[in-house]
């Protein structure tokens, strides 16, 4: 009896702070309806509808507990997909529409933005948290990437695109040739390559005669680009953080007037 009223106790607390959510939310839920002229409408937790905007329903967006009605209230888009994810909203209708609204939904919460910029880092050390987070971005199996991924390069950011119809594998291509043109550097150079991913630069650059040393914090990414190198018998090398220092020796600081400092590669011997 005392169990099943701590259970019934409990519901009323959840159900408390989910309707003292729902009053924070719904004025700025209907503020974005009216700033993006997109209509939408909502299901609480506790099964009531709320309809955001003038015009007929875009999207219908499911929250399903707290923790997406906090996300949702905090407008934190990360939150939001994790919370998306994890099965606690739900969604139907013009996807479409609905990402026309991601501008309006960044972490407006002042304290998560000082622990997020200054706190973790002061008390854990920069290094460590950038560590922390390519872990957590990059450390799922490759098949994930390479789902969505173009399917020549596995190339990991946009293209340069010559037309409307071209292919995204061309454009990475053309990208990627970019790059190594602006560095102008002699057959047989070596190059460093930042960020290995899943190894465009470091299969494209060895395959026009370069030798590439790539580096990554990422120990998926190590194990493809090594399983890459080994079998297209590549003039290359992937580095995982300092593991193999002696690897990156031999590159040479350039500066260009007006810009960063960057790294060059140099032809061997």
């Amino acid at each position: 009896m005392e169990e099943q009223h701590n259970h019934k106790q409990h519901l009323s607390v959840g159900n408390y702070i989910i309707a003292c959510l729902i009053r924070r939310a719904a004025p700025m839920l209907k503020s974005i309806a009216q700033r993006s002229g997109v209509s939408f409408d909502l299901i609480w937790p506790d099964g009531s509808r709320l309809h955001c905007g003038a015009g007929e329903r875009r999207f219908c967006c499911r929250l399903r507990n707290t923790r997406a009605v906090l996300a949702l209230l905090l407008r934190h888009d990360s939150r939001l997909g994790e919370a998306f994810l994890d099965g606690d909203i739900d969604l139907e209708g013009d996807l479409t529409s609905m990402l026309r609204l991601r501008s309006l939904f960044n972490d407006v919460s002042p304290l998560d933005h000082l622990r997020q910029i200054y706190l973790q880092p002061l008390l854990g050390g920069q290094t460590r948290q950038d560590k922390r987070w390519i872990h957590q971005h990059y450390d799922e199996a490759p098949e994930f990437y390479l789902s969505f991924l173009d399917r020549r390069h596995r190339c990991y950011s946009h293209g340069y695109f010559s037309m409307e119809n071209e292919s995204l594998e061309d454009a990475i291509s053309r990208k990627l040739q970019t790059a190594l043109d602006a560095l102008r550097l002699p057959p047989g150079a070596r190059i460093l390559d930042v960020g290995a991913g899943w190894g465009a630069m470091t299969e494209f650059g060895a395959q026009r005669g370069y030798h590439m040393v790539s580096l990554t914090l990422s120990r998926q990414s190590e194990k493809f680009v090594n399983e890459l190198i080994q079998k297209h018998s590549l003039s290359a090398a992937v580095v995982h953080g300092g593991s193999r220092a002696g690897s990156c020796q031999g590159f040479v600081i350039f500066r260009r007037r007006g810009r960063s400092p960057g790294v060059r590669g140099r032809a061997f011997g």
